[in-house]
């Protein structure tokens, strides 16, 4: 049985010059944003089910870190000369993939991974034009993978994805997440990382609770061969790459803070 990535995932050149909808990422353009879901066991747990749980509420009302978070070394080395200037993080599943241990036809890879002592095959679909997406942001970005789903799935499936690492320079798994009421919070301060300077895609706004100004969400992928969000994404983050500060520019496109704001319970 061969694990590999298989052929004919779509690169930007197959569709660059077509995207006629309107993107959250243009800025002129409406703002859409998907909300929370649950995954499959090895990808992101949340104890909350999406049609009954409003993520920006949630965010208004987080608790801090607690203090053993707050104290926990940076994980990523320090920056060279020659590291870009703008760390990317970046989401893996439903962001950049989607995987099931479920039947699925014709998946892009296929992996063994063991979960709670069985070996199970995982199948997984990436989505349109993720390849292309990490090659041309890894010539202007740090790119982090931080992904809330276990290391065991997840190396596996990064190795097929990037197996020379040409792209992806770190990879953070559940371990560097903070647990909160049911859900893993990517708290960027872990990564040592200055934050004027640091972006996160997800497609969980929860992900990014502790620096909501940080974060650019992007909607669900499951299976979709039309989708064309990363090459949106691109064009935004294209525009960030030489500013002093990425937070106000992010939360004016994507209105974060007043997200939350409306959505913070009155006392």
């Amino acid at each position: 049985m061969s694990y590999e990535l298989n052929e004919g995932i779509p690169t930007f050149a197959d569709n660059q010059t077509n995207i006629d909808e309107p993107s959250q990422y243009c800025l002129d353009a409406p703002m859409s944003i998907s909300g929370h879901q649950v995954l499959d066991p090895m990808d992101e747990e949340s104890e909350y089910e999406e049609e009954e749980f409003n993520p920006y509420q949630f965010m208004a009302s987080i608790p801090p870190p607690p203090p053993e978070a707050l104290q926990r070394p940076s994980i990523l080395p320090k920056k060279t000369r020659s590291s870009p200037n703008i760390t990317l993080v970046l989401d893996l599943d439903e962001t950049l993939v989607h995987c099931s241990v479920s039947e699925m036809d014709n998946p892009d890879v296929r992996f063994p991974v063991r979960f709670q002592g069985i070996v199970q095959e995982v199948r997984g679909r990436l989505r349109p034009y993720a390849v292309e997406f990490l090659k041309r942001a890894s010539e202007h970005f740090e790119i982090a993978i931080f992904t809330a789903s276990q290391k065991a799935y997840a190396d596996r499936l990064l190795n097929l994805i990037d197996p020379k690492r040409s792209y992806i320079k770190y990879r953070l798994f559940r371990d560097s997440c903070v647990y909160v009421e049911g859900n893993y919070i990517k708290d960027l301060r872990v990564l040592g990382r200055d934050l004027a300077k640091t972006i996160i895609v997800d497609n969980s706004p929860i992900a990014f609770s502790y620096q909501i100004t940080n974060g650019v969400p992007i909607k669900s992928w499951y299976d979709d061969p039309d989708d064309t969000e990363l090459i949106q994404v691109l064009e935004f983050l294209q525009t960030l790459v030489d500013v002093e500060d990425v937070r106000p520019l992010i939360d004016k496109q994507f209105q974060m803070t007043k997200l939350v704001q409306d959505s913070a319970p009155f006392p």
